[in-house]
């Protein structure tokens, strides 16, 4: 009978008090990517008036999440890019002078999210559903021309082989440049309220 080499040396390792090699745990953690889902994700607002409520939505949503270390909480670094001029407010007149006349999206027809720290564990939200994670992302966000550097507290829920990310973002439309669209008789706030939910998977 033929003892296989493998075996062999696994007998003369023993027999002779060596330790057997270890398997390298960073073997069995490589490079990871996730891509954004669109179909599974979507980027709302909300604009106050003193009249009334303005909502609006895309799921118009591309972007990666890559971690060269396989730890996707621990390094990862993230780029979203959500196509402006699918934004609808659900009004074709009020849309067309969004567009046109406040986010110029003829020009600058993408905002930009890139991640220019690793992420931050935090606490876990109490309301969170299980396996949930909550961390801060720290990142570039771009709209029109303007790029400011913004925190992202954000909650991560499995979901199959990928994740669902939500979170939500005060941006300020003088902060980027975006006219005022008040009028005389109707005040537009300045604080718009972002939330997102956008699910990656596996490349």
């Amino acid at each position: 009978m033929t003892i296989p080499t493998r075996t062999l040396l696994a007998l003369l390792l023993i027999l002779s008090g060596t330790p057997a090699p270890v398997a390298d745990e960073a073997a069995d953690t490589g490079a990871k990517v996730f891509v954004v889902d669109p179909e599974g994700s979507e980027v709302t607002f909300l604009m106050e008036t003193t009249w009334h409520e303005v909502h609006g939505k895309t799921h118009a949503i591309t972007g990666t999440v890559e971690s060269m270390g396989g730890g996707v909480f621990e390094d990862a670094v993230a780029k979203v890019v959500v196509d402006a001029t699918t934004l609808d407010t659900g009004n074709k007149r009020r849309d067309k002078t969004m567009h046109n006349e406040y986010m110029m999206t003829s020009q600058w027809p993408r905002i930009t999210f890139r991640s220019t720290a690793a992420p931050v564990r935090i606490d876990k939200d109490p309301n969170a559903p299980a396996g949930a994670i909550s961390f801060e992302l720290a990142g570039d966000l771009t709209i029109r021309s303007e790029t400011r550097g913004v925190l992202l507290s954000l909650t991560a829920r499995p979901e199959g082989e990928g994740w669902v990310v939500t979170g939500e973002h005060t941006v300020s439309l003088l902060d980027y440049g975006i006219p005022d669209p008040s009028m005389i008789l109707n005040k537009v706030q300045d604080a718009v309220k972002v939330t997102f939910s956008v699910r990656v998977r596996p490349e």
